[in-house]
Parts: C-alpha cells; sequence; structure tokens
C-alpha cells in the first residue's frame, strides 16, 4: 500500500506500507517515508520499487497485490503505478481502496455534467452550514432519528444488485417527454426543464456503470466467491464453481487447478466449514484444525486473499504522524531521521517486543564514531 502527501516543508512525502500474514495473524507495518524525486507515475513507481526490491529481492513473484487510491497517477489503467509495476510483479494485482470507491463514483458522476456540477458543488455547503453551529446540528441529528434510511452494503453481489436497483427504480420514476398527463408542458417550463431532466437521467446511469466497475467482484476479486456460503452447498451450480476455480488460476498461475478443485469439494462437505462465515475465520479454522497440510492450495489461496488490502487508511494514519513530528518549528529533518522516529512512533508495540531493544540502540549510538565519554561499562 502506498499514498503520498505535502509534508511542512511542502516536500512529497510517499508512505509505503507492507501487508502479510505471519503465524496465522495478519500484520500491516509501515515500511518508511521517502522523497521520489518525480511525482509523476514513473517516479513515484520507481520509488516503490527500489524499497521492494531490499525486501523481495529477486523474487518477484511474491508480491501478490498493490493498493492505491483513486489517483490517476496510481491507479491509472495505462501509465499508473499500478500498471509499471504490473510488468515486473506479474501477479501483483491492483485493487482500488474501497474507501474512496464511492467517493470516485459520485465524482465522476458530478463531473460529466454542468448541472450536476453546480448541484453537487451546492450540496456541499450544506455541511458547512450545519457544522458551524452546534444548534443547527442538533437540529439536523434530531430529523435523522425521526426519519431512518436503510443502510444499502456493496460488499457483495446481493447488495451491489440491491443498490442498482434502487437507481434504476428512481430513474424510471422521472418524467418522460411522451407523457402528457403526467408532466403537462406548461408545468415542466415552471418545475424543471427538459435539459434538467435528461441531466438527471445521465447521472444516474453514470452512477449505474461506476458502481458496476469498481464494486463488482471480478478478476482477481472474484477468487473470494469461492469461499461464500452459497458455495457449501455443491448442488447450486458446479459449473459456477469450475468457471470460479478458472478465474482464480488464471489470477494465480502458482496454484494447481486439479488440486484445487478437489480440496474445495472437501471443504464444502466438512460440517464445521459449514458454520464458519468469513475468510479470515476459515483461515483459523483450517490452522486450529491443522489440516493445512492437507489443504495447501485452499490454504494458500486463503492467505492470498487476506493478504490483499481493501482500504489504504493505514498509509493515511502515517501522515498523522508526519504532522506530528515534522511541524512549522520543526521542518529541516532529514529524510532517514524522519522514517526512523515515524516507525519509533507507528510500530511502537512492535519495537516494545524487541529483546533487548534499549540496549542495542545504546550499543549503535556507541559504535558510530570515537566518543570522549565512556557508555560502554565492562
Amino acid at each position: 500500500m502506498s499514498d503520498n502527501t505535502t509534508d511542512e516543508s511542502e516536500h512529497c512525502q510517499q508512505a509505503i506500507v507492507f501487508r502479510y500474514v505471519l503465524g496465522g495473524k495478519v500484520f500491516e507495518r509501515f515500511w518508511g517515508f521517502f522523497n521520489p524525486e518525480n511525482q509523476n507515475a514513473e517516479g513515484l513507481a520507481e520509488c516503490i520499487t527500489e524499497q521492494l526490491k531490499l525486501v523481495l529481492h529477486d523474487d518477484n513473484e511474491k508480491l501478490i497485490a498493490q493498493t492505491y487510491d483513486g489517483a490517476a497517477a496510481m491507479s491509472g489503467e495505462s501509465g499508473g503505478v499500478q500498471e509499471i509495476l504490473k510488468k515486473t510483479y506479474i501477479n501483483a494485482h491492483f485493487s482500488n481502496c474501497y474507501a474512496h470507491k464511492l467517493n470516485l463514483v459520485i465524482e465522476k458522476a458530478a463531473s460529466r455534467n454542468p448541472q450536476a456540477r453546480i448541484f453537487f458543488s451546492s450540496l456541499a455547503g450544506v455541511s458547512a452550514y450545519f457544522s458551524k453551529s452546534s444548534s443547527r446540528l442538533a437540529v439536523l441529528e434530531e430529523v435523522s432519528k425521526k426519519n431512518p434510511r436503510d443502510a444499502v452494503f456493496l460488499n457483495n453481489d446481493e447488495g451491489l444488485n440491491n443498490f442498482i436497483e434502487i437507481v434504476r427504480d428512481k430513474q424510471n420514476k422521472l418524467p418522460s417527454f411522451d407523457d402528457e398527463e403526467y408532466f403537462p408542458p406548461q408545468k415542466m417550463a415552471k418545475f424543471c426543464s427538459r435539459n434538467n431532466i435528461i441531466a438527471a437521467k445521465e447521472v444516474y446511469d453514470i452512477i449505474v456503470c461506476q458502481v458496476e466497475e469498481r464494486f463488482r467482484l471480478k478478476n482477481h476479486m472474484s477468487v473470494a466467491k469461492l469461499f461464500f456460503p452459497f458455495m457449501y452447498n455443491l448442488s447450486y451450480s458446479k459449473n459456477f464453481l469450475w468457471i470460479a476455480i478458472e478465474e482464480t488460476v488464471k489470477a494465480y498461475p502458482m496454484l494447481n487447478k486439479q488440486r484445487l478443485n478437489t480440496e474445495l469439494h472437501v471443504l464444502y462437505k466438512l460440517p464445521e466449514f459449514k458454520r464458519t462465515v468469513g475468510l479470515y475465520k476459515i483461515y483459523n479454522l483450517i490452522l486450529d484444525t491443522g489440516i493445512q497440510n492437507s489443504l495447501t492450495e485452499v490454504f494458500s489461496l486463503l492467505k492470498i486473499i487476506i493478504t490483499t488490502p481493501m482500504p489504504t487508511a493505514e498509509p493515511e494514519r502515517c501522515f498523522s504522524t508526519l504532522k506530528r513530528l515534522k511541524s512549522f518549528l520543526r521542518n529541516s529533518m532529514g529524510q532517514d531521521r524522519l522514517t526512523a522516529l515515524a516507525m519509533i512512533s507507528i510500530e511502537k508495540v512492535m519495537i516494545e517486543e524487541i529483546p533487548d531493544f534499549n540496549k542495542k540502540v545504546i550499543d549503535k549510538f556507541v559504535q558510530l564514531k570515537n566518543r570522549r565519554l565512556e557508555f560502554n561499562f565492562k
């Protein structure tokens, strides 16, 4: 995972975070802040590649995912960072940050039409109106309690289809130009124009297309369907299972297709797995039962899925530490010192687990150069 921001000195700071599985646990570790020479896609990709070589060495197949925000320089399909890295790390499938997806959908819908741009620009002022006054905010919260809205979740195909159905239903309720009884010409001139209706239908179409593109589980993301609850019923669709396996092996060629198919059939028949919902819970259950050596392909696939990061929240949290470390009064700090201080602050739990960490730091400090005082007591 990677993201970039501007520090107090107006320098670009690129944060790199690694996500991996070790001992049945998922870790997200801060790697460092870096100042790329160029802030275009090539410069950012070069900065990330240099750090990946230090970690992976020559094992280019070990990187199985990369996640960034929706910026064109990072997520662009032609010339973006993700496309440049994919040429070297063939298994590094790109996943757009889930925390930014809905925002990008609205942004695309608002940017394609002048009327929509004006509407959403005015809508942005509503939050400022309520945020400036505690009394106004209290009134808004009271109204929200009286008129609750049902939440729509887009984390699976069913929720996605429900959302698209709601949007299409709203679109179909828009007045038709041929329906004189429902919307006579004189009322059309009074309440809205023909252009406004066209703009509204266009926005609905863009929202549906963008939601389909960004939230539908496809390509390498579709492998998660193999562990959805309905798959435990083999009578659901054996053809669908085989298609999903084909897509999985295409995305991750290191897996054995025939062995994966056999292991999945064994997995679906185990009663304890039918009661387990969630990829991480299934992964831990395999570890607890000790059958990871028997279901090697399934176990490897689960590790790949849970290692794939969905949001880029960890790099965003690193920027909060950056603001505390590099302030207006302390803005001439070098990159090595900045990364070291950020590592101590962000990964303090990991540092506390290192045995004799303080003693090792003192010994390192003493060995840097000859000093007048004796810090080592023999």
